[in-house]
């Protein structure tokens, strides 16, 4: 099936069935900025700014279900899923991948996911899934910290630098990966919104904070050289 019979299929939407708690899940319509109608194609390995999953071995349980694939992290002592739902190969090694990720250490879920505001338990209690990235921030203004959760709802903290050019500028805190070193996270000074930027030329889009407790910013766009997601 070609990108176009499959965006024709869905009229520009995706769904999910009988995800978790979730009687349906409907992903966001998706726009492109390199012209056309149809799914906007992402960075080889979308997303990349952090890590794939638990880095402890990993222990299968021969358990299979549709959707469903379970694995324990032995150090942790942890379930540990993630399943692909959508992958829709496009130009190259381009592709827009929806995936589902659960992980619960020690047994519990993780408290960030289980909670009723709409990016905590919108595919079922302990899950979440890789266009679920966020930002809450700290108090201040600026913000001195930043919380960006990854694609698999990893938090990872983001400390304030200095302001350049009308942008408060974040880099990552000291317990980062190597590979993480050259990330850096801007917001606008006038608008608030931030703007995630990797070495590898890739752009995370994130909203306006919401003014409760969370500072919550949801992610917006993604943009990878002239290819771009949009969310909404």
């Amino acid at each position: 099936m070609t990108l176009s019979e499959f965006n024709g299929m869905w009229g520009g939407k995706a769904l999910v069935t009988s995800v978790g708690k979730a009687s349906k899940l409907e992903l966001a319509s998706l726009q492109t900025s390199k012209g056309g109608t149809g799914l906007v194609p992402l960075p080889p390995g979308y997303p990349v700014p952090g890590s794939t999953g638990p880095s402890s071995p990993i222990s299968n349980t021969s358990i299979h279900a549709p959707g469903v694939d379970p694995r324990i992290d032995l150090f942790n002592t942890s379930l540990a899923m993630t399943e692909t739902d959508i992958a829709v190969k496009s130009l190259g090694d381009l592709s827009l991948v929806f995936n589902r990720v659960y992980y619960n250490e020690k047994g519990y879920h993780r408290s960030e996911y289980t909670g009723t505001n709409v990016w905590q338990n919108n595919i079922g209690a302990g899950w979440t899934h890789s266009l679920n990235m966020h930002l809450e921030c700290s108090t201040g203004s600026p913000p001195t910290v930043i919380i960006f959760y990854d694609e698999t709802g990893t938090a990872r903290a983001y400390n304030y630098d200095s302001d350049v050019l009308g942008f408060h500028r974040y880099y990552r805190s000291s317990t980062g990966q190597t590979a993480e070193r050259g990330n850096v996270l801007y917001q606008n000074a006038s608008t608030h919104v931030f703007n995630l930027y990797l070495p590898d030329g890739t752009e995370y889009m994130f909203s306006t904070p919401t003014s409760d407790d969370y500072c919550y910013a949801r992610l917006t766009g993604i943009v990878w050289i002239k290819a771009a997601i949009r969310l909404r």
